[in-house]
């Protein structure tokens, strides 16, 4: 129950900041490439947050970047902030990445982030 309740902030919450998202990442990337408006959404930037990701452990990883030393990039990241993800956090023991989660409340039908990320 609390792990559905969680999830399902997680997902509100992107799709609540999706527009503001979309609009300052990917809108203009969207629109340079001609996709469809239809076709932009929730995966789309779930792409562009992964490939943010992945760009910023290629960049740790050196001039010459390898599997381990990717890995050793990502290892790198402690409270990395993508957007409207929770900050991002890899260790050497920890792979998981993100551990953190907001609580929102329902306001006269709006829903309001009512803390800051929590452990």
């Amino acid at each position: 129950m609390v792990l559905d309740l969680l999830w399902t902030h997680v997902l509100v919450k992107w799709l609540v900041l999706l527009g503001k998202v979309l609009l300052l990442h990917i809108g203009p990337l969207c629109e340079k490439y001609d996709v469809p408006k239809p076709y932009i959404g929730l995966y789309h930037y779930y792409g562009f947050a992964t490939a943010q990701l992945l760009v910023e452990g290629l960049e740790r990883a050196g001039r010459n970047p390898t599997r381990k030393s990717l890995v050793r990039g990502l290892e790198t990241l402690k409270d990395w902030d993508v957007g409207s993800f929770p900050p991002i956090t890899y260790g050497r023991n920890d792979h998981a990445g993100v551990d953190k989660v907001q609580l929102v409340q329902m306001q006269n039908g709006e829903q309001v982030v009512i803390t800051d990320w929590l452990e």
